[in-house]
């Protein structure tokens, strides 16, 4: 189930599946929690909940940040061989997950930019897809994902940056872990 809310000087307007500790989002099934970002009359955030998983998104105005964690081998997209080395996991997930959540809402997608990461000595798969936005499809937009894997969970981040530099690569790398290294995780 989802819910959303908006951010008034810190205030929720209306409730989430999840909690807020200050500005920290605490998700529902307490698996994840991550910083929203500083309070915005504009800003709100979106998320949702099951057994299979949890989703938060931040918005305002034209930038957004999504964290889907999902329960290996209980959601869909999660259905991965767990004895196949981690690069390879994450390279099945991503293709599970392109398939799924991002390629069916856009009249095409183009990957422009796929490669291995380490954060915090952690091995990650980053990549950017471009897709046009709605008609008249003049316009493209860029969108960062971080792919990783917990014990349990296997995790991506989506990230769409402000006008301005939707195609500068190193600065959506940047910006995507650092939205990472907000997050904490509890398995």
């Amino acid at each position: 189930m989802a819910a959303c809310a908006g951010l008034e000087g810190g205030s929720l307007t209306l409730p989430l599946v999840g909690s807020m500790s200050g500005t920290r989002y605490i998700s529902a099934q307490r698996t994840f929690s991550c910083e929203s970002g500083r309070p915005s009359p504009n800003a709100t955030i979106t998320d949702a909940s099951d057994q299979n998983g949890e989703s938060v998104t931040f918005s305002l105005f034209a930038s957004h940040r999504r964290l889907d964690y999902f329960v290996i081998g209980k959601h869909p997209v999660a259905k991965i061989n767990t004895s196949l080395p981690l690069e390879q996991q994450l390279v099945i997930f991503k293709s599970n997950y392109l398939n799924t959540a991002v390629k069916p809402n856009f009249r095409w997608t183009e990957e422009v930019l796929e490669k291995p990461v380490s954060l915090g000595g952690k091995q990650m798969l980053f990549f950017v897809v471009k897709y046009p936005l709605p008609p008249p499809d003049v316009f493209v937009e860029h969108r960062g994902f971080l792919l990783f894997r917990n014990t349990e969970h296997i995790g991506v981040i989506q990230y769409t940056p402000p006008l301005g530099y939707r195609d500068d690569m190193p600065r959506l790398e940047a910006a995507i872990k650092d939205f990472y290294s907000q997050c904490e995780f509890y398995n």
